[in-house]
């Protein structure tokens, strides 16, 4: 069996399309705005992803196609919380 996975790393060059049918592929759902695990959005240069393995969304600033920050956030108001150098997004289930 392959171990799937999506590493989105602070300072990478990603192709957001790419990156996007990724998600859907691994069973995200793309929303608005992320509520619950499994889901994700794309306003602008932000990617936001709920992954089912976390706590908290994380958010992706893009400026352009490389990833400037990754943030966990708060859902219920988007303030930032922690701050990280990578994420790994596994698929849903």
């Amino acid at each position: 069996m392959i171990f799937k996975s999506l590493k989105l790393y602070l300072g990478a060059e990603i192709d957001l399309e790419q990156t996007l049918n990724i998600l859907v592929d691994f069973c995200y759902k793309k929303q608005e705005m992320v509520a619950q695990e499994g889901d994700f959005s794309l306003r602008g240069g932000i990617i936001d992803i709920f992954p089912f393995t976390f706590e908290l969304p994380v958010r992706f600033e893009l400026d352009d196609a490389r990833i400037v920050s990754v943030k966990s956030f708060a859902p219920a108001d988007g303030s930032p919380l922690y701050e990280h150098k990578m994420a790994i997004i596994l698929p849903v289930g």
